[in-house]
């Protein structure tokens, strides 16, 4: 009885879930969620996918991003109705593009240094490269879309 229920949810959301890109562990992705479903404004979380869960109705994601010099993990359910839709924002983020993980949860990430596990706006670049190039915080910050210039 139970397998059958299960099996019908499972229909149902194979055809309202597919929406929702296919990642790994390594990549970075964007999670768009709502707190709540009567809350109008939905939240944006990246990170890396550390480990992911595949079974059936209990599929989930865990992602660690780095926030005001703290790390936190966040675990989010593929098939909550609080989780609107999940991007790839890079793929294989760990090796800087270059190669995939060879594992399937990376833990190890807990014990490097935060900057290994940064997901930020300026994408795989650190501040040190970016003083290293010349860039300022203030030419990434401040880009006019229409390439104006200030006088």
């Amino acid at each position: 009885m139970l397998n059958n229920l299960h099996a019908e949810e499972m229909d149902k959301l194979k055809v309202s879930k597919s929406k929702f890109a296919r990642f790994q562990p390594g990549d970075a992705i964007d999670i768009t969620w709502r707190f709540c479903r009567s809350d109008p404004r939905p939240f944006k979380d990246r990170g890396i996918v550390i480990k992911q869960t595949k079974k059936g109705l209990n599929s989930s994601v865990t992602i660690r991003n780095v926030a005001y010099g703290d790390a936190y993990e966040r675990t989010y359910m593929y098939n909550s109705p609080l989780v609107e839709n999940i991007q790839i924002y890079q793929k294989a983020f760990v090796h800087d593009g270059k190669k995939r993980v060879r594992r399937a949860k990376l833990y190890y990430l807990r014990d490097k240094e935060l900057e290994h596990s940064t997901v930020s706006k300026k994408g795989l670049y650190s501040n040190k490269v970016l003083e290293e190039e010349g860039v300022t915080d203030d030419d990434t910050t401040k880009e006019d879309p229409e390439g104006r210039e200030d006088n």
